[in-house]
């Protein structure tokens, strides 16, 4: 009997939304919820209301909460690897072209932590996607393997990559990961410590103004610890 019923309260709902709509919704308030509250934190109860839809419609497109949270796992993946990936790989050409140049190198640190920041910052659906990417980071979820090893991995790489040459340190000693992973953390640290830099600013939000001040003051303090040319410029503007 219950069986039935989830099966007619679906059909209902697919009749109302669309089996494919109905997933989008779900996928997009679990990027949100998840984000926001984690795994445990969030109820399939939320996940359905935010959506709109029957909460019945968490198992039966998906199998469950965790079949959800998976399939946001992909979800995030793939799209920002399908928009990304092109952007990611012209970085070691491009320091490769600079060929020790400390100016050019210089341009391409900068370009890179533009692009980070764009993308950890930015928009609220790239800020959506990036708050359920590190909540993963901080907390090796259930998700975290995916993340690391399809996304995380390859950008981590890429920086580390340009520490070493820009340092020049071999790419695979602990150095370079740790002065990598460092570089990565300037930027990280002004989304997970949100709060706290808009009580002290004070701002209300990331404006693409208030991101290009946190490009600049980062950009700055890496490239003086690599060694390299900083560029000058005051911050900021309210």
């Amino acid at each position: 009997m219950n069986g039935e019923r989830m099966t007619q309260q679906n059909n209902s709902e697919n009749r109302a939304h669309g089996p494919e709509k109905t997933r989008e919704q779900l996928i997009g308030s679990g990027l949100r919820l998840f984000g926001q509250y984690g795994f445990e934190g969030t109820t399939t109860r939320a996940l359905a209301r935010d959506a709109g839809v029957n909460q019945a419609a968490i198992p039966y497109h998906f199998g469950g909460k965790e079949g959800l949270y998976r399939a946001v796992v992909e979800w995030v993946v793939e799209t920002i690897l399908g928009e990304d990936r092109a952007h990611v790989s012209q970085f070691p050409a491009r320091l490769a072209e600079a060929n020790g140049n400390p100016v050019r190198q210089a341009a391409v640190v900068r370009s890179m932590i533009s692009f980070l920041a764009g993308n950890i910052l930015g928009s609220e659906s790239l800020r959506e996607r990036a708050a359920f990417i590190m909540r993963e980071y901080a907390e090796a979820g259930i998700g975290f393997d995916i993340i690391y090893e399809r996304l995380v991995r390859e950008v981590h790489v890429m920086i580390t990559h340009m520490v070493a040459v820009i340092s020049g340190l071999p790419e695979e000693s602990d150095e370079a990961k740790l002065r990598a992973h460092t570089l990565v953390g300037m930027v990280i640290g002004f989304a997970m410590g949100r709060p706290v830099v808009f009580a002290r600013m004070p701002w209300d939000g990331y404006t693409p103004e208030r991101v290009r001040d946190v490009v600049r003051v980062v950009s700055d303090m890496a490239l003086s610890a690599l060694g390299l040319p900083a560029g000058e410029g005051t911050c900021c503007r309210g």
